[in-house]
């Protein structure tokens, strides 16, 4: 318990003499590390809640994808299906486009 009350009377020391240039190093030495070391648990507390949220998305299992009550999945094979056959004909449509493109006359002449 000597090393906390030694702790606290150098604070109140270099404190009460916080005009004088080798206690205001002090001071500023103990505000960049309080900085340093709450930027460090900020980013380790970000990091530990986005590694819990990922971990809970990869734990999912199979009833979230039923809706409640009606037991009719969420997700449709056949939809599905449609969307990405739908995303492909626009790629053949961008893709056609970018070959021949359209004669659009100049609005401003």
């Amino acid at each position: 318990m000597t090393w906390l009350t030694n702790i606290w009377n150098t604070a109140r020391e270099v404190w009460s003499f916080r005009h004088e240039p080798e206690h205001f190093r002090k001071l500023a030495d103990f505000y960049w590390r309080a900085l340093l070391v709450l930027a460090a648990l900020t980013i380790m507390g970000f990091a530990a809640y986005g590694m819990m949220k990922f971990m809970d998305s990869l734990t999912a299992n199979e009833d979230l994808l039923v809706a409640s009550g009606t037991g009719v999945p969420l997700l449709n094979q056949r939809d599905l299906q449609a969307t990405l056959e739908g995303f492909e004909a626009r790629r053949a449509r961008y893709e056609a486009l970018k070959v021949s493109t359209p004669n659009i006359a100049d609005p401003s002449r």
